[in-house]
């Protein structure tokens, strides 16, 4: 058991470091599934303007428009991310010199 005192100290150090990784970490994971999202809906619809996505929200959709389609959209989120693992994605984005 750590007592107090160099113990806490170098546990205190080596969280912090973990701080650090977690970020990038969870900003790669967000990234990853954007763009397996992205691709599943342009591998259904042609044409899509990826660039005008890319600038979030459609400025003509009301908040009642935007809550309404993130509440239909649900059901294709659970279905979308129960298809795509962690591994899976780590494995399609590896760069070829790792």
């Amino acid at each position: 058991m750590l007592g107090v005192g160099r113990g806490n100290a170098q546990l205190v150090l080596h969280l912090d470091k973990v701080r650090l990784q977690v970020g990038p970490l969870i900003s790669e994971g967000i990234h990853y599934g954007v763009l397996a999202a992205l691709t599943s809906v342009g591998s259904h619809y042609d044409g899509v303007n990826f660039e005008a996505v890319g600038k979030g929200y459609a400025l003509k959709k009301s908040d009642y428009d935007i809550r309404a389609i993130s509440k239909a959209a649900v059901r294709g989120v659970e279905a979308l991310a129960c298809k795509v693992s962690a591994a899976a994605i780590r494995a399609q984005h590896q760069c070829p010199d790792a």
